[in-house]
């Protein structure tokens, strides 16, 4: 695996120091987008968590972290690889 543990909870979290090129660039702003969706769907309690909602990105790692390493790729019915959440 390219990047450790640690290494994607910084990146998730936006607390990595990995912001020096375009690759690093596109990916926050595509997380803000994501949590910016994901914020949406629920209501006033990050009604302040702004872009790049830190509060929320940490707060989705605490509780999803335990189940990172149960993540595994699936393909969808076109063939492209997706990552699934096997959780019981």
């Amino acid at each position: 695996m390219k990047y450790s543990f640690a290494d994607l909870r910084d990146i998730i979290k936006g607390t990595d120091l990995w912001d020096q090129n375009n690759d690093a660039k596109r990916l926050q702003e595509n997380f803000k987008i994501i949590y910016g969706k994901i914020k949406g769907t629920l209501g006033a309690k990050y009604a302040r968590d702004d872009p790049p909602y830190t509060n929320l990105r940490q707060n989705w790692w605490e509780a999803m972290k335990c189940r990172i390493p149960e993540l595994r790729a699936v393909p969808d019915k076109q063939g492209y690889l997706r990552h699934k959440l096997e959780c019981s």
